[in-house]
């Protein structure tokens, strides 16, 4: 893992007529970098690579996330998903269900634009990249210690 090393994580469009498998390959490989980078921060990560097209397969993908790992932290996506639903859209639509699941969400876009296009749940923090692997430490530690000031609340 680079400690403090920026890298920039830019998806291709899996979703599209246009991608290959070798878009999907680095989407892939991608989403297991950041797997990694977490867990060489001490945190416990999967990498769920998926396409959420709509609130079906969302919940289809969090009922068999639950099952083989029995609860989900924090789930953290990237804004601009291909095709069905965006990662606003995920993110709320988590947040109804799983009310106890932290969100942390990440972009390329600027952050005022996104902000102004795509509304976002409250409390959930917003990454723009390219950021630093201490960067997405801190704001796992960050809502992972807000779930337990949230748990000892009477």
């Amino acid at each position: 893992a680079r400690k403090g090393g920026f890298y920039r994580v830019n998806t291709p469009d899996v979703g599209s007529a246009n991608s290959t498998e070798a878009d999907a390959k680095t989407l892939l490989r991608l989403i297991q970098q950041v797997a990694n980078e977490l867990k060489a921060a001490g945190f416990e990560a999967i990498a769920v690579p998926c396409h959420v097209g709509n609130k079906e397969d969302l919940q289809r993908l969090v009922d068999t996330t639950l099952q083989t790992w029995g609860r989900i932290d924090v789930l953290f996506t990237d804004l601009g998903l291909p095709g069905g639903m965006n990662g606003a859209e995920l993110a709320e639509e988590v947040r109804r269900r799983h009310p106890d699941v932290h969100i942390i969400c990440t972009t390329g876009y600027p952050k005022d634009a996104v902000l102004r296009n795509w509304p976002l749940p409250a409390r959930t923090p917003l990454i723009t990249k390219p950021y630093s692997q201490s960067t997405l430490s801190q704001q796992f530690a960050a809502v992972l210690s807000r779930q337990g000031a949230d748990q000892n609340r009477p």
